[in-house]
């Protein structure tokens, strides 16, 4: 189990407009594919299970708006709410994910 830290090398670069993109596809990716995949999830479960009480096609059309960038060409916000939700639906602890993709973050970036 990888020990929880903050990459100090990241201090003050995360702050930077620029690595905002960075950081949204990074958390895109480690949700909507790396921990969906190994939850055994469809994009269709998943959203199921984070908006039970909608219609399929509506949320299933909510994940892809943060796996697609927006017409500007930047991705959606994401939310600390909903990465918590997304987090709880795949069974994943978000501290640790979040520790997991800024260091992910860190090593693309040294």
């Amino acid at each position: 189990m990888p020990e929880l830290r903050f990459p100090q090398r990241l201090r003050g670069f995360l702050v930077d407009e620029k690595m905002r993109p960075i950081l949204e596809q990074t958390v895109s990716k480690y949700l909507f594919v790396d921990a969906r995949q190994r939850a055994g999830m469809s994009v269709d479960k998943l959203a199921q299970k984070v908006w039970p009480d909608q219609a399929v096609e509506s949320s299933r059309m909510k994940i892809h708006r943060f796996m697609k960038p927006q017409v500007n060409g930047k991705p959606k916000n994401m939310y600390l709410f909903d990465f918590i939700r997304y987090c709880e639906a795949l069974d994943v602890d978000p501290i640790r994910a979040l520790t997991e993709i800024l260091m992910s973050v860190e090593k693309e970036h040294e």
